[in-house]
């Protein structure tokens, strides 16, 4: 049994983390049917160097799984049906204008029994032209939707509302929390009985990369160019901090640190009063261009801290326990399921407010440095292997019917 498995085109270290964690379950997992399990992972384009780097990253001890080059072509809906009348489609596409098909210069995966896509609905709907479900982490566009869009007219909510058309017929839906799978059903429409919540990606019991010796240092403070890290507000608690005596400035990691640079004039520093700019050009940033380079960085501090307010899976507060770091952030809903099952130094301020995060800043830097045991996923090993087989099973009912 093979199956595919596709990645949007714009992805991120969290998302290759994901992936790399579902072959991982996957290759070890003992579906009731369909054989021995072989994985195809699309890697969309990126420069020759890069996209070598990740797929080294995705096959390490783990031969078994093929990466190959994924390029998403849009196809107009009114076409796709005659161009794939061998798979024999029964779907509706009234109402939508464009749909997505992975190629990959050869089988475009139609020579995989099934799919299971990491969804991005910024993209538009995706063609199931094998049985498919789609991973989602999160749907943080309900708490920030000018994230995603810069109105109501924007062409992202239409392709979202294609992505929902597709799923609501018959698509299996995986998510990792019970906040997620309620928007799921009363956001997107999916139907109960077809969405699966599943262990969270974002935790692994796989070994870290070899790292030097850890010597506890200072704070890490994750963030992207996005509405969903609310830096404003960040940025005005720590300088509360700092101006009450605080002596921890924090080093950011992103992933793109193109918008931070000197003389950016990226729309989120659009009104910072000169304070603010001060403050921010006293803290350190470090762009990590994959996990082994963020997990280095990680090894060399005693907390994080993500000022991210929706969504992402908790995929931060994951990254710290995998490295027995302490965790600040905000309490939202995956964050606070993620802490009850960790109990581990974690510490989460009710809201994005300046004053709240001042205080918990102040308080994190009261219990002086210690060093936490790293923790691998809440569930054990067989209960994952166990529950993402189950997955592969309800997959297969839909290529016998």
């Amino acid at each position: 049994m093979k199956i595919g498995i596709l990645l949007p085109s714009h992805f991120d270290v969290a998302s290759l983390c994901r992936v790399r964690e579902l072959c991982r379950i996957l290759l070890q997992s003992s579906p009731l049917e369909g054989g021995p399990i072989e994985l195809a992972v699309g890697l969309p384009e990126r420069p020759e160097s890069e996209w070598r780097r990740h797929e080294r990253r995705l096959r390490e001890g783990m031969p078994e799984v093929i990466v190959r080059h994924l390029k998403w072509e849009t196809v107009p809906a009114g076409n796709a049906v005659r161009m794939f009348a061998k798979h024999g489609l029964r779907l509706d596409l009234s109402g939508i204008h464009e749909v997505l098909v992975p190629r990959d210069w050869g089988w475009n995966f139609t020579d995989c029994d099934l799919w299971i896509n990491f969804a991005d609905t910024s993209m538009g709907a995706v063609l199931p032209l094998k049985p498919v479900a789609h991973y989602v982490s999160d749907l943080a566009m309900r708490i920030v939707p000018y994230s995603f869009g810069a109105g109501v007219d924007d062409p992202f909510w239409q392709r979202q509302v294609d992505s929902f058309r597709l799923w609501r017929q018959g698509a299996l839906v995986i998510v990792t929390d019970q906040w997620t799978a309620d928007d799921v059903v009363g956001y997107a429409g999916v139907r109960r009985e077809n969405v699966v919540q599943l262990p969270s990606l974002s935790f692994s019991d796989e070994p870290l990369p070899h790292l030097p010796e850890r010597e506890l240092g200072g704070w890490i403070w994750t963030i992207e160019a996005n509405p969903r890290f609310d830096i404003r507000n960040a940025l005005a608690g720590l300088q509360i901090y700092v101006r009450e005596g605080g002596t921890h400035l924090p080093t950011i990691a992103c992933q793109n640190a193109a918008p931070f640079s000197p003389g950016s004039h990226h729309p989120v520093f659009a009104g910072w009063d000169a304070s603010a700019l001060d403050l921010w050009s006293e803290l350190e940033i470090v762009a990590y261009p994959d996990f082994r380079t963020l997990s280095r960085l990680l090894n060399r501090a005693q907390l994080l801290w993500s000022s991210e307010i929706a969504g992402g899976d908790g995929f931060s507060l994951a990254l710290a326990a995998r490295h027995g770091l302490r965790f600040l952030g905000m309490d939202f809903p995956a964050h606070r399921q993620l802490a009850e099952k960790c109990g581990h130094s974690i510490a989460l301020y009710a809201e994005s407010d300046p004053l709240l995060i001042a205080d918990a800043l102040h308080a994190m830097e009261a219990l002086g440095p210690s060093q936490s045991q790293p923790l691998g996923a809440p569930e054990s090993p067989a209960i994952r292997r166990q529950q993402y087989g189950f997955l592969i099973d309800r997959l297969l009912e839909r290529v016998r019917d």
